[in-house]
């Protein structure tokens, strides 16, 4: 059985530890640094640096403080369309 989906358009997958790791694509379509320390961030975030010293800049911040999605939420939203 062939998958029609096209691997190169992924924006994520599930590491051998279990866990979501979001791709740099999706990240770049997204628009902006959630300063969650992600593996593949485009935008340099440092988990170390404070806010101040961030060389992030404001608009690319976190968008909104009061809303979180998990990784299994966000996983369950783009798997739905492969079950």
């Amino acid at each position: 059985m062939t998958n029609s989906h096209d691997d190169s358009k992924k924006d994520f997958y599930i590491n051998e530890d279990g866990n979501t790791v979001f791709t740099k694509e999706f990240h770049l379509r997204r628009g902006y640094c959630c300063e969650s320390g992600c593996l593949h961030c485009p935008f340099g975030f440092n988990e170390k640096a404070d806010d101040d010293s961030s060389n992030i800049p404001l608009e690319l911040r976190k968008q909104d403080l009061n809303e979180e999605v998990s990784d299994e939420d966000l996983a369950e939203y783009y798997l739905k369309d492969f079950e």
